[in-house]
């Protein structure tokens, strides 16, 4: 394969690739000055081996290998990558990454995504990456975290490890990591959290925790976390939660709770959280709201799906005309709701009243979207 010389071009993009060693061959041909490399895709079905000729050099700050059918990375593939920045190799069937894979970089990464692989174990993969601020292992095959797994990464700011087979997690795993500010724990089956587990992260401000099989959150889980801002925990089989679990969450303003097994007065256990402003408690057995319930600090609700009992008046201003509800086309696609996202719904049509013994039953709640 000719080609001409590029010397002033710093990123490419190769997409649907039909013969990878082509596709290194013309990188080469732009010389030092190319910087970023982005692989999407690969036509061919033979399996690819990512070995260090083809990314001999220097020059590299951004690597990204997304769907390119690689089987095998070679253990010194990166070890001359000293000013690497950036890798991303995600959607390949790979099933194992050798120990000493990211000597070469490790001082220099500061984000790494290794996304729907078949990873079953990063035991000791992270060593050395003290400038790691992102990482995302989503969509892989891990049961366990080794002891100390995160110990190097002490500026890590956001993890993800959803859509993995993880069970339980080690009281201290995120003892080394202070500065995390996002976790997401979502399509895991955790069944318990230690209550002391999240006491080395105060600045975490978003908590994903959907699809686990948490029955309880333990007293005291949530008290460290005063900056947390949206809590995401639907589709588990919380039965209850006690008065006081939200206590410590001076600046939550979203939380989810969709699609558990409550059945509880939520009045109380949400008297605590003053900032709180989106909320959704859609698709539970049932909910009773007492006296004591702010409708007016809200700025969307969602109660699709669950029964609801009142016992304060709906024609009051303070229930119906600050009443608003958020509804989407699935409960799930309100579990990773953050402010940009926000869909607006207002009250179509408010409800049929029907008194009995005291309180009022939500019959009929219809919902459009405002576009």
């Amino acid at each position: 394969m000719q080609t001409a010389s590029f010397p002033l071009v710093a990123s490419l993009q190769l997409s649907n690739v039909l013969n990878w060693e082509d596709g290194f061959l013309l990188a080469r041909s732009f010389g030092s000055q190319l910087h970023c490399l982005y692989v999407l895709g690969h036509r061919s079905e033979h399996a690819v081996e990512l070995t260090s000729d083809m990314l001999y050099g220097e020059q590299w700050w951004e690597l990204t290998f997304s769907s390119c059918n690689i089987t095998v990375v070679a253990p010194n593939a990166f070890l001359t990558l000293n000013n690497l920045s950036h890798l991303v190799i995600n959607d390949n069937p790979l099933s194992t990454l050798d120990r000493a894979i990211f000597i070469g970089p490790r001082g220099t990464l500061e984000s790494l995504s290794l996304t729907n692989l078949r990873l079953s174990s990063i035991d000791n993969l992270l060593q050395g990456m003290f400038k790691l601020t992102a990482l995302v292992l989503a969509g892989n095959h891990i049961s366990q975290l080794p002891d100390g797994v995160f110990r190097d990464i002490s500026l890590l700011h956001y993890l993800t490890l959803a859509n993995n087979r993880i069970i339980s997690i080690p009281r201290d795993t995120f003892a080394n990591v202070p500065t995390l500010s996002q976790l997401s724990l979502a399509d895991n089956a955790i069944t318990r959290l230690d209550a002391d587990i999240f006491k080395d992260v105060p600045q975490l401000m978003v908590l994903d925790l959907t699809n686990n099989s948490l029955s309880e959150l333990p007293n005291g889980l949530l008290d460290p976390l005063g900056n947390l801002t949206f809590l995401i925990i639907p589709g588990n089989r919380i039965l209850r939660f006690s008065d006081t679990v939200f206590q410590g969450l001076f600046s939550l303003r979203g939380l989810n709770i969709a699609e558990n097994l409550l059945a509880q007065d939520l009045s109380t256990v949400l008297l605590s959280l003053s900032k709180l402003s989106n909320l959704n408690c859609s698709f539970n057995p049932s909910m009773t709201v007492g006296p004591t319930f702010s409708w007016n600090k809200f700025y969307s609700i969602d109660i699709s799906g669950t029964s609801v009992q009142l016992t304060q008046d709906l024609c009051q201003p303070d229930a119906a005309i600050y009443l608003r509800s958020m509804l989407n086309s699935s409960a799930s696609d309100f579990s990773r709701v953050l402010p940009h996202c926000l869909y607006h719904v207002r009250l179509f049509e408010v409800m049929q009243k029907r008194k009995h013994i005291g309180h009022q039953k939500i019959c009929c709640l219809i919902l459009i979207l405002f576009i």
